[in-house]
């Protein structure tokens, strides 16, 4: 596929094309923004992962979520005071960032942000970059779990994805870049400048990685506390060393991790879980109840089919529970560190990536913790070499 504007009319218009034959699959149009010049121009494209959704923004501050396939617009999300500069939609299409920022009539920066959004139930994750910089760039890295933004001030900004938290910056020597890009293997950042260079760093950066001997118990008992750390770069820098050293990482997690015990249910199978999505729409109210305590069940297992479900469904009552269903699965208080702390370890893990530490990946996935643990250590999984 492929994304044309037509930029001849103040109405404008965005074609998706076939690459091959050349031929228009659908049109899709913001909506129009009084009292502007080109009022429904778009300014930022973006297509998810499966190539099933754009998202657009223009000039009313919102995202617009489209169907590819017909151009019939999903949902709007999100807005910012000023105007929305950059849009990315995370490699396992679950969330989409944007990047915020203006002036306000004396000069003074406004709503310069960074934002992220669940795609699945249009809710804000986190905000970032308050009292910062516009951002005129952002673009997620392979895993999702950094969100990489640039701005006028000169610096390339690292963001953790799960909590908001900073984790790093980068640059302001070559003044201010132009674009940016992260490697495929999370490993090296890019920046180009107006002067037509381009700059590349090393992730994480060495000095972190100069150590000589064994991690002592002391140093393990620091980078344990690390990743429950409120301050993103303490934590990042915890993540890096421990993945940097996955003999002694490995050995202190197997002792320190410890696993809830799993429910004595069953879990539901692929098609108990179709027929209670079916269901939420039922009549009976005791249908509905016992639907949507199958999906609750379900946790991981059912979000997709959920999401597709919120997309198409008319019916307010099967919104309603939903929503609900979906947001149980992203039930993470960021102020609970054991939480905070877990979504780092299966990080580490999967940076780690041998077998030992798949192993301990299946070994959260198939255990008592939370839906959302779960469900960061199955995408991990699904990550990794098989």
């Amino acid at each position: 596929m492929a994304i044309e504007t037509d930029e001849s009319k103040v109405d404008s218009t965005v074609s998706i094309l076939d690459v091959a034959s050349e031929r228009v699959l659908c049109s899709i149009r913001l909506p129009a923004v009084p009292g502007i010049f080109m009022n429904s121009t778009p300014r930022r494209l973006a297509f998810s992962p499966n190539n099933k959704v754009i998202a657009a923004t223009g000039w009313s501050n919102r995202i617009h979520l489209f169907d590819a396939s017909s151009g019939e617009e999903i949902r709007t999300i999100g807005g910012s005071e000023t105007g929305v500069l950059a849009i990315s939609i995370s490699p396992d299409g679950r969330l989409i960032a944007a990047g915020s920022g203006g002036r306000d009539d004396n000069g003074f920066s406004l709503d310069c942000k960074r934002r992220i959004w669940r795609i699945g139930t249009s809710e804000e994750l986190n905000t970032s970059g308050e009292g910062q910089q516009r951002v005129y760039g952002a673009t997620f890295s392979h895993d999702g779990k950094i969100l990489v933004s640039n701005g006028p001030d000169g610096f390339i900004r690292l963001v953790e994805s799960a909590s908001g938290s900073e984790i790093m910056s980068i640059g302001n020597k070559n003044g201010s870049y132009t674009a940016l890009a992260i490697s495929s293997d999370g490993q090296t950042i890019a920046g180009g400048t107006f002067d037509g260079r381009i700059y590349l760093w090393k992730l994480p950066p060495s000095s972190w990685l100069e150590r000589k001997g064994k991690l002592t118990k002391e140093d393990l008992s620091s980078l344990w506390e690390g990743l429950s750390s409120r301050e993103g770069d303490r934590a990042f820098r915890s993540v890096c060393i421990l993945s940097a050293t996955p003999t002694d990482a490995m050995a202190m997690l197997k002792e320190r991790l410890r696993y809830p015990a799993m429910k004595a249910s069953k879990p539901p199978t692929e098609e108990e879980i179709k027929n209670a999505v079916r269901d939420l729409d039922s009549d009976k109210f005791s249908i509905r109840e016992t639907a949507s305590g199958i999906l609750a069940m379900a946790g991981p297992d059912a979000e997709r089919l959920l999401e597709s479900t919120l997309s198409r469904t008319k019916s307010e009552e099967v919104r309603s529970r939903v929503k609900k269903l979906l947001r149980a699965l992203e039930v993470w208080d960021i102020k609970e560190v054991e939480g905070l702390r877990l979504i780092r370890v299966i990080w580490v893990l999967e940076r780690i990536g041998t077998k030992e530490a798949s192993k301990m990946l299946r070994e959260i996935a198939q255990s008592g913790f939370d839906a959302r643990s779960k469900g960061e250590a199955e995408l991990a999984l699904k990550r990794l070499p098989q």
